[in-house]
């Protein structure tokens, strides 16, 4: 019984460990994209008329 219990320990470590680099991978890409999208808005942003 106690083996059954250390492998379903290690699995769930392994598949918990798994899931933390999997959000890291994601936040990392929503911030990459959250530059790009930044700098495509700085890019095509003209200043045609001052309203002041």
């Amino acid at each position: 019984m106690k083996k059954a219990m250390m492998a379903t320990w290690s699995e769930s470590e392994e598949s918990s460990e798994e899931e933390n680099e999997k959000e890291v991978a994601n936040m990392c890409f929503m911030a990459i994209d959250d530059l790009d999208e930044g700098s495509k808005k700085d890019k095509w942003m003209l200043k045609t008329h001052d309203w002041g």
